[in-house]
């Protein structure tokens, strides 16, 4: 039982280029484009008309100024005596594959041999395209070359018949038709991979998607990786920043620590009396107020030693005692 796999697909890319190809009036070109002429007994050669050659044409032009040195000529007349075939319409046709077309003459400036009227009608695809009718100037000689009687660069890339039709029925002026070259354009692909008939282009599908997954996926994940990579590092560095600038600034102590100053010994025998003056002076400079104090003052005068003799009602070496305080805001002072 054949096993249904994913449909087999073929990449394949190419390029087009118009390439312009150049038909002698009397040569094919490389792709095998040639010009055919009826009836071909009314159009005669170059090769033909040579003067060296004993031609009788009446057409001479500078072969030096001619494509490949050639040209085919054809003269329409309505009535007898001018060809062997009057009032027959004189054609030039050819068949390409193309998309533009521009046909260059020769053009006789003489009014009779040769007869310089010019009345041709263009056909491509049975349908008349363009025509081109220019009468013979008044006391000129010579030929005009290289002239372009009709151009079209709007075709259908394709096959298309292409008819040049020298004179008109009935018309009472003869009219002379001299074919150099038609150039035609066409599309010429270029593959630029290689085509199915190549051994290669049958390699299986599989194989085929898994060398351009792999050619695809990096291609896409990557820049993808690089982006997301991208923000991160913009988040990071914005976290960064805004911490900054939220981070505490140390704030100085408002407050100064109170130092308390030790008052020196006045050398009292009454220690009842110095410990409530004092006490009313530390009350009255302190910053703290309030019902209780933060700690006994009493802590704050210098303990007395062991060694310290209290037996004696006088000591020589401590200063009289005072019986009055004052008390004042500020100051202690003894009498």
């Amino acid at each position: 039982m054949n096993s249904v796999g994913p449909p087999r697909y073929r990449c394949s890319f190419a390029w087009t280029k118009l390439v312009n190809s150049t038909v002698d009036d009397s040569f094919q070109d490389e792709r095998g484009v040639k010009i055919e002429y009826s009836p071909s007994n009314e159009w005669s050669s170059g090769s033909q008309c040579f003067a060296e050659n004993g031609g009788t044409c009446s057409v001479q032009p500078d072969v030096d100024q001619l494509y490949q040195h050639t040209w085919h000529e054809s003269a329409f007349s309505s009535q007898p005596g001018e060809n062997g075939n009057p009032n027959t319409l004189l054609n030039a046709t050819m068949n390409f594959n193309g998309s533009a077309l521009y046909v260059f003459c020769v053009l006789a400036r003489t009014q009779k041999m040769p007869f310089g009227n010019t009345d041709m009608t263009f056909y491509i695809d049975r349908q008349v395209v363009g025509s081109y009718n220019k009468p013979a100037p008044a006391n000129s000689t010579g030929y005009d070359y290289n002239v372009l009687v009709y151009a079209n660069t709007s075709l259908t890339p394709g096959l298309h018949t292409f008819v040049l039709q020298n004179g008109h029925k009935n018309s009472s002026s003869i009219s002379e038709a001299i074919l150099d070259k038609i150039v035609y354009s066409y599309e010429d692909d270029s593959s630029m991979s290689n085509s199915s008939s190549n051994p290669l282009a049958t390699s299986d599908a599989n194989s085929s998607s898994t060398n351009l997954a792999a050619i695809v996926a990096p291609a896409v994940t990557v820049p993808l990786v690089a982006i997301a990579l991208g923000l991160c590092i913009c988040l990071y560095v914005r976290c960064r920043h805004r911490q900054r600038s939220f981070t505490e600034t140390p704030i100085n102590p408002l407050l100064t620590p109170y130092m308390v100053a030790q008052v020196p010994s006045a050398g009292l025998n009454s220690s009842s009396r110095i410990d409530s003056a004092y006490n009313s002076t530390l009350s009255a400079n302190t910053p703290f107020h309030g019902g209780q104090p933060r700690s006994k003052h009493r802590d704050l005068l210098p303990t007395p030693k062991s060694s310290m003799r209290r037996t004696s009602p006088y000591d020589p070496n401590l200063p009289p005692a005072y019986d009055q305080i004052h008390v004042s805001a500020g100051s202690l002072s003894l009498s």
